[in-house]
């Protein structure tokens, strides 16, 4: 399956709501490896026995429970086989029976727990359930008379234990697998989800391929104070001087480069992968999510005023610019790459000044008014997985920023014409820098597939894909 079509089976699904999904193999492989943490020992300890002194433990041996996802639901089908034990009160090495209770065709759906803040199995029907007694111990007399359960001579009363044994396998069948399918752990994908989060009511779903959990509510980053650090936070450190307090930041050169580094290795896409079902990681953004978060990264209006030289042109100026509109879309680069556009064009109005000097004179202009617009003024939205930290992250950069603005002196033709022309070479330089400051150009976070290496998964190829109203991120990989 290709990364379109999976997004297309997940757009379906999710519509307009932020959705995070696995494929139906790896789940099935996390199910069972959360499984195989239990598989030994007892799982329900010294429970109440109908009479005096004796108690029920139940064991799971080695793959005593078999449990397959059912494609196309959130069901699971629950086979297993479980050992019952009849001992003394806190005594389970003192046993007067061990039997076995079996279930075949069981069901159990996937579902949020009661906080609604992480998935668990829920009990459904419990299939066809069979009993099948064990042997007697051979000491199981004088356990029946060291316990009082005896006939009126006193002889240990084998017939009414066995009424005992056999009532309390039968009657609570139902407890029997309900207690084994509210024990059962699921795994905690959602807790490998950093920056943005599905919040209750949680909805489930499955594609062809992908088990989805999905929801109208979604936790986002807080705008100017991104989770994970901004574009610049593996770049750079700041220092505090204690007799100015003023604030400087550094680029530390090794940073750099291994980001650097570890960023190209991982946004070069395999172009000849292919989505699997197995062993995939989606991420699904629709319009509405994205416009919400990149929307509140862009200030209002901001005020900004600045002084310096650029080609032998002494300048300053203080301006005001404000947003005038903001407009997000998605963009297909390739059937595998995808990205997020947002333009944000801004009114720009101020003052400044400019003098040259050319030979023995020179020209000044000073308290110049300005005004005109910056547009197009457009940041990317870029994912990528960083194969150093096992992490899915987006970023942003800006893309495009062009400044035109119209310079007033009052004083008339050539005078307006030459302060525009010498103002706009300054302004054409410190745009980005004045403009481009106003949006917090940000690195976020969104999973960390190091937790799932548990599971001996291993991340290969990261992929994205965009239509015009959502965007989904994938990862696939493999099994060591």
């Amino acid at each position: 399956m290709t990364i379109a079509s999976a997004h297309a089976e997940i757009r379906n699904l999710c519509d307009m709501k932020f959705g995070f999904g696995v494929s139906l193999d790896f789940l099935n492989l996390a199910v069972v490896s959360e499984i195989a943490r239990i598989q030994s020992g007892p799982f329900l300890k010294n429970l109440p026995f109908p009479h005096p002194g004796l108690a029920v433990t139940c064991e799971l041996s080695n793959n005593a429970v078999q449990i397959t996802p059912q494609a196309g639901t959130v069901d699971f089908r629950i086979d297993a086989k479980l050992t019952i034990i009849i001992h003394l009160d806190k005594n389970p090495a003192s046993f007067l029976s061990k039997d076995e209770i079996a279930f075949s065709g069981g069901q159990a759906t996937i579902a949020p727990n009661a906080a609604d803040t992480r998935l668990v199995f829920a009990p459904g029907s419990q299939g066809k359930f069979t009993v099948a007694l064990g042997n007697d111990p051979a000491n199981l007399g004088t356990l029946l008379q060291q316990v009082g359960l005896v006939d009126a001579a006193g002889a240990p009363d084998f017939t009414k234990f066995n009424l005992l044994r056999t009532a309390s396998l039968i009657m609570n069948d139902r407890s029997f697998f309900v207690y084994l399918v509210e024990t059962l752990p699921f795994p905690d994908l959602l807790g490998t989800l950093t920056s943005f989060k599905p919040l209750p009511p949680l909805l489930l779903g499955t594609t062809s391929t992908h088990f989805v959990v999905y929801s109208e509510n979604v936790q986002t980053p807080i705008p100017g104070c991104p989770i994970g650090g901004n574009a610049f936070h593996e770049l750079e450190w700041t220092s505090l001087d204690s007799k100015t307090t003023a604030v400087s930041v550094k680029q530390s050169d090794a940073a750099i480069k291994t980001v650097a580094t570890d960023v190209a290795d991982s946004k070069i896409p395999d172009k000849a992968a292919r989505l699997t079902s197995a062993n995939a990681f989606v991420y699904y953004f629709p319009k509405t999510v994205l416009f919400d978060y990149t929307f509140g990264k862009c200030k209002p209006s901001v005020t900004a005023s600045d002084s310096g030289s650029y080609a032998g042109i002494q300048w300053y100026y203080a301006i005001t610019a404000a947003l005038k509109s903001v407009t997000v879309a998605f963009q297909g680069v390739s059937p595998t790459e995808g990205r997020l556009i947002v333009d944000i064009p801004f009114q720009v109005f101020g003052q400044a000044g400019a003098s040259i000097k050319v030979g023995c004179i020179d020209y000044s202009i000073g308290n110049v008014a300005c005004h005109g617009i910056v547009d197009p003024f457009q940041f990317e939205v870029l994912g990528g997985y960083n194969k150093t930290r096992s992490e899915i992250y987006m970023t942003a950069a800006i893309n495009k920023i062009d400044v035109e603005l119209k310079w007033t002196t009052g004083l008339g033709f050539p005078i307006d014409q030459i302060s525009s022309w010498l103002l706009n070479r300054v302004m054409d330089a410190q745009a980005e820098k004045v403009i481009g400051a106003r949006i917090d150009i940000f690195r976020l976070p969104i999973s960390d597939i190091f937790k799932l290496k548990a599971y001996g998964y291993y991340a290969s190829n990261f992929e994205s894909n965009a239509t015009s109203d959502s965007l989904l991120y994938a990862l696939d990989g493999g099994i060591d």
